[in-house]
C-alpha cells in the first residue's frame, strides 16, 4: 500500500475520530426535581441516604412527577451521593440538605 490508507480504513478512522463528536449528551436532572427530592427528604427528617424510604418515595414521585424525564432511584441515589454528600462530608444528612436547597435557590 506504499504507507497509505485503504477507502474502508480511512473511512473506519473517520467513523472512530467523529464517534465523541456525534454522542448525544445525557439529559441532566432539572432543579426543579432536584429541589423536590431534597425538599421530600428534608421532610421526612431522613437521617442518611440508607434510610431513605425509596418505596415511598418513588411512588411520590410518580404521582407528582415534577418533570416529565422519568428519574428512578437509582438517579437520584447517584444525585444525593455525588452532589449533596460529596460537597457537605462534615454535615449531618439534614444539614447537608439543607445546604444544597439554599444553594439551588440562589
Amino acid at each position: 500500500m506504499n504507507g497509505s490508507r485503504s477507502r474502508i480504513q480511512c473511512r473506519y478512522k473517520w467513523t472512530k475520530l467523529n464517534e465523541n463528536q456525534n454522542r448525544i449528551e445525557l439529559p441532566r436532572m432539572s432543579n426543579e426535581t432536584k429541589l423536590w427530592l431534597l425538599r421530600k427528604l428534608e421532610k421526612k427528617h431522613t437521617k442518611s441516604l440508607e434510610k431513605v424510604k425509596w418505596h415511598k418515595l418513588m411512588k411520590s414521585y410518580v404521582k407528582n412527577k415534577p418533570d416529565n424525564a422519568g428519574w428512578t432511584q437509582k438517579d437520584f441515589e447517584q444525585y444525593l451521593s455525588d452532589s449533596v454528600l460529596q460537597s457537605s462530608q462534615k454535615l449531618n444528612f439534614q444539614n447537608a440538605i439543607k445546604d444544597e436547597i439554599t444553594r439551588l435557590n440562589s
